[in-house]
């Protein structure tokens, strides 16, 4: 890509000499080039950056394996070891210190995947996400009257890639997630987006009787599912209006999103990637799901029953 580079940088200088001599019309065709070619360029760097982190990823879940494999041979050796010890020194002396080795054996595992999970994390931002911010601020340094129709899905698009690469960087960093948490994260999300849509009134209650945790996954998931109904309601409802309810007790986790919006059929939409993403997710958490068009708008409900 050096000759792409090379001609990115040429029509970058020609767009300052028309930008400075005040020919427009000039600057918007070589404009649309700089983009194509920009464009063209970050991809590509995309591509590689996410190309090797996948690489990466799978040589040390490799490592990691191998590693777990060694923990059990050695496991194994220990038992055959504990079973001649249990004839010389009981029974209980014996299980005691296989149990012993093998909790401190754990925790040594547990210990190494919780750091390369971690780094891992650090890796995608300081990597991944250094790439993002450089996209979105080298979109921006594009705009023009003639291109903002273009540059704006362009900043939409990094804007979307910096907030999903910020959800898995959270997720990758913690060992459980807080179902408040979980729902002050999707505030903050929606509380960034919502300027985008003049005149949407929303409403979010909780009730967290139980602050239970939950696995970093099961929390993206949710998060997930909770952005799914949003963009549903805000892009295609037609309505004013979005509610939000969490709730969360000792038997069991519930979200009631809801719109004022001109609601949907069921069986006519059976088929789209939206309804189909949240179907999947809350069959993966081995919850409850149910979508109803009420004479408001649409409803929606998903439960959790923890036995």
């Amino acid at each position: 890509f050096n000759w792409i580079e090379k001609k990115l940088y040429l029509y970058q200088a020609l767009a300052k000499n028309y930008k400075a001599a005040k020919r427009f019309k000039e600057l918007s065709e070589v404009q649309e080039i700089v983009i194509l070619f920009t464009d063209s360029i970050q991809k590509e760097h995309y591509i590689k950056v996410s190309a090797d982190a996948a690489t990466q990823y799978e040589t040390e879940k490799k490592e990691l394996t191998i590693k777990n494999q060694q923990l059990d041979l050695k496991l194994s050796r220990v038992y055959i070891t504990a079973l001649l010890a249990m004839i010389l020194l009981g029974i209980p002396l014996v299980f005691y210190g296989v149990r012993k080795l093998k909790n401190r054996q754990k925790r040594k595992l547990n210990t190494e995947i919780e750091n390369e999970r971690r780094r891992i994390s650090n890796d995608l931002h300081d990597g991944v996400g250094a790439y993002a911010s450089s996209l979105y601020t080298g979109i921006s340094s594009l705009e023009s009257a003639a291109q903002e129709s273009k540059v704006a899905n362009l900043k939409g698009t990094a804007v979307e890639l910096i907030e999903k690469l910020n959800q898995t960087v959270w997720v990758l960093d913690m060992e459980s997630i807080a179902v408040r948490d979980l729902f002050d994260k999707y505030k903050n999300w929606f509380l960034k987006i919502i300027p985008n849509y003049e005149g949407m009134n929303y409403e979010f209650q909780d009730d967290i009787a139980n602050n239970r945790t939950i696995k970093p996954q099961d929390a993206l998931d949710l998060l997930n599912m909770l952005q799914e109904m949003t963009n549903n309601a805000l892009k295609h409802s037609g309505g004013n209006e979005i509610r939000c309810n969490f709730n969360s007790d000792l038997n069991s986790f519930n979200i009631e999103f809801s719109d004022n919006g001109k609601g949907f059929d069921i069986n006519a939409v059976e088929k789209g990637n939206g309804l189909n993403n949240l179907k999947k997710r809350a069959d993966k958490l081995g919850g409850k799901l149910e979508i109803k068009r009420t004479e408001f708008g649409t409803k929606i409900s998903f439960q959790i029953i923890f036995k």
